[in-house]
C-alpha cells in the first residue's frame, strides 16, 4: 500500500505498531489442538500400558499404577501453573489429561476392589472431582468435556430410573466458567463449539432433568429450552439472530419440532393429562424451565419484536392444540398453518432488511410446510408437481430479487 502510494511510511509504521500487540497476544488454535490431542492420545496410551497382562499384577501395584496417571498430570499442572499458566496449548492439554487421568483412576480403583455402582454414579463422582481443573487452568477444553460428561450423567441417570434433577446444580457449577469463557474468547471456530456443546447440554440433559412427566409436558419444556436458546442468540447477538450458536440451534429444533407436531399421528401419542405422581424434583425442573423461558423469551421480544415474537408463538399454540382432543387433525392442521404462516413472516423480514439467511430460511419453513403435506395427504402428482414448479420458482425468483437489492445498496 505504500508503494503503491495509498499510505505514507509513517502511517504504515502506525499500523503496524497497532496492530502488532494484538497478532503476538492471539492463541495459536493449531497448537492448543495438537496439545489437547496429544494429551488425550498420552492418557490412552498409559491406560492401555497398563491394560496389558493387567490381572497378573499384584494388588497393591495395581492401585499404585491406577494413580500413577493422576499424579504425573498432578506434578505436571504443578509446573505448568508455576511457569507456563501463560500458554493457553499447555493449560489446555494439561487439563484434559488431568480430566481423562480423574476417570481412568476411578474407573480403576472400582474394578480393582471390585466397587459396586451404576454408570451414573460413576459419571457423577467424575465430573464431581474433575470440575475444579475447569477453574484452576481456566481451560476451555475441560469446560467442554465436563458439558459432554454431565450430560451422558443425565441420561444414565434416567436409563437406571433416576430423575437427573441434579443436571440443574451440576450445570451450575459450569456457568461460571462458561461466562470467563465467552468474556475471553473472540469470534471463531473454539467459541462456536464451546457455544454449541453448551447448547446441546442444556437441550438434552435439561429435558431429561424435569423427571417424570407425560409426552405432551416433554413437549413443551423441549421448546421451552430451545425457545430460551433462541431468545439468548438473538439478545446477545444484534448484529444477526442466526450467527449465534445459541440460535442456530434454537432455530433449528424449533422448526424441527413444529413440523414433527403438524403431523397427524404425532397427537395421537401425546398425554395432555399432569402427571400427579411427579415428585418434587420434576416440579423443580419445569419451574426453572418455565422462568428461563418465560424471561429470555420477553427479553428477546423487547428487544427485536419481529424475529423473536412469531417463533416464541409456538409455545402457546401447542398448549392451545392440547385442548383440541386426542384426534390430531385439527392439531395437526393449525401447526401446519403456523408453520406455513411463519416462514411467510421470514420470508418477508429477510426482504425487507436484505437478509439472504432470515429470507433463505423463511422459504425453507414454507417449503416444509408444504412438502410435509404431502406424506400426509392424498394429493395427486399432478398437483404435487405444480407445487413443486412453485417453490422452485418462488425460492430462484426471491434470491434474484435479493441480490438485486444488496447490489443497488452497494
Amino acid at each position: 500500500m505504500v508503494d503503491a502510494g495509498l499510505i505514507t511510511s509513517e502511517q504504515s509504521s502506525r499500523i503496524r505498531d497497532h496492530y502488532s500487540p494484538s497478532l503476538a497476544n492471539r492463541p495459536n488454535t493449531s497448537l492448543i489442538a495438537f496439545s489437547i490431542l496429544g494429551s488425550v492420545l498420552l492418557a490412552a496410551g498409559i491406560i492401555l500400558i497398563l491394560a496389558h497382562n493387567w490381572s497378573e499384577i499384584p494388588r497393591a501395584l495395581r492401585t499404585a499404577l491406577a494413580f500413577l496417571p493422576l499424579i504425573a498430570s498432578q506434578a505436571i499442572g504443578f509446573w505448568v501453573l508455576r511457569s507456563r499458566m501463560h500458554s493457553v496449548a499447555w493449560t489446555e492439554g494439561i487439563s484434559v489429561f488431568g480430566f481423562i487421568s480423574v476417570g481412568a483412576a476411578i474407573a480403576l480403583i472400582s474394578q480393582i476392589y471390585h466397587i459396586k455402582g451404576g454408570l451414573e454414579s460413576y459419571l457423577l463422582t467424575w465430573m464431581l472431582l474433575a470440575i475444579p481443573l475447569v477453574y484452576v487452568y481456566r481451560s476451555t477444553a475441560s469446560t467442554c468435556l465436563y458439558g459432554v460428561g454431565i450430560t451422558a450423567w443425565a441420561i444414565a441417570e434416567r436409563v437406571a430410573g433416576g430423575t437427573a434433577a441434579g443436571f440443574w446444580i451440576l450445570a451450575l457449577l459450569a456457568a461460571p466458567s462458561l461466562y470467563l469463557a465467552a468474556r475471553r474468547l473472540t469470534r471463531g471456530p473454539v467459541k462456536g463449539v464451546v457455544s454449541l456443546i453448551a447448547a446441546i447440554s442444556l437441550v438434552c440433559g435439561g429435558t431429561l432433568a424435569t423427571g417424570s412427566i407425560t409426552v405432551g409436558m416433554w413437549v413443551l419444556v423441549m421448546i421451552g429450552l430451545l425457545l430460551c436458546l433462541f431468545s439468548v442468540g438473538v439478545v446477545a447477538d444484534p448484529d444477526g439472530p442466526w450467527r449465534s450458536p445459541f440460535s442456530r440451534l434454537g432455530t433449528l429444533g424449533l422448526a424441527v419440532t413444529y413440523a414433527v407436531l403438524s403431523y397427524r399421528g404425532v397427537w395421537h401419542a401425546m398425554s395432555y393429562a399432569v402427571n400427579t405422581e411427579a415428585g418434587l424434583s420434576t416440579h423443580i425442573g419445569t419451574g426453572v424451565v418455565a422462568i428461563a423461558c418465560v424471561s429470555t423469551v420477553a427479553l428477546a421480544i423487547v428487544r427485536r419484536p419481529a424475529i423473536a415474537g412469531p417463533m416464541a408463538l409456538g409455545l402457546p399454540i401447542t398448549l392451545v392444540c392440547f385442548g383440541l382432543g386426542h384426534g390430531g387433525v385439527a392439531a395437526g392442521l393449525v401447526f401446519s398453518v403456523y408453520v406455513f404462516a411463519l416462514g411467510v413472516h421470514y420470508l418477508v423480514q429477510g426482504m425487507r432488511a436484505v437478509s439472504g439467511r432470515m429470507l433463505n430460511f423463511g422459504f425453507l419453513l414454507v417449503a416444509g410446510a408444504v412438502i410435509l403435506r404431502f406424506f400426509d395427504s392424498d394429493w395427486s402428482f399432478t398437483v404435487r408437481g405444480i407445487a413443486f414448479v412453485a417453490l422452485g420458482g418462488g425460492f430462484l425468483t426471491a434470491n434474484v430479487f435479493l441480490a438485486r437489492r444488496k447490489k443497488a445498496r452497494s
